[in-house]
């Protein structure tokens, strides 16, 4: 009878301790907790009435460790971005077209000219078509 304890025994140890190998490998597997980088973003939200698009615009903006760049008009363009770009730093649509600095940067409009192909169609209402720059 004591033989059948000490089998069982032997038994629910061996069944344990492999259970405690596999559950440390698991967390051994991938990129240690410590590596693992994940990006951390802001939620940017243009109300409708800034975007020119009749629609509010949701911009997704990487966390930067440290102190963030001014952005003075918060446009998503920081002020030493927009002074090498030559626009304003303290409005965020400089050219008036209703299509903001970072967005006219974004989807390649020039942010200084109001129709950046000069078609007659103001970039705001280009990019709500879908027409090209």
């Amino acid at each position: 009878m004591k033989k059948k304890y000490l089998i069982i025994l032997i038994v629910v140890l061996a069944v344990l301790g492999v259970f405690l190998l596999l559950s440390t490998k698991k967390q051994k597997i991938g990129i240690p907790e410590e590596e693992k980088a994940e990006e951390e973003i802001e939620i940017k939200t243009i109300p409708a009435e800034q975007s020119g698009l009749g629609a509010p615009i949701n911009l997704a903006i990487p966390k930067t460790e440290g102190e963030a760049p001014q952005d003075s008009d918060q446009d998503g363009l920081s002020d030493e971005q927009e002074k090498e770009l030559g626009t304003d730093p303290n409005n965020w649509d400089t050219d008036g077209d209703g299509l903001g600095d970072a967005e006219e940067v974004k989807y390649g409009f020039d942010p200084l000219k109001k129709d950046s192909n000069d078609d007659g169609i103001n970039d705001a209402e280009a990019f709500k078509l879908g027409l090209p720059r």
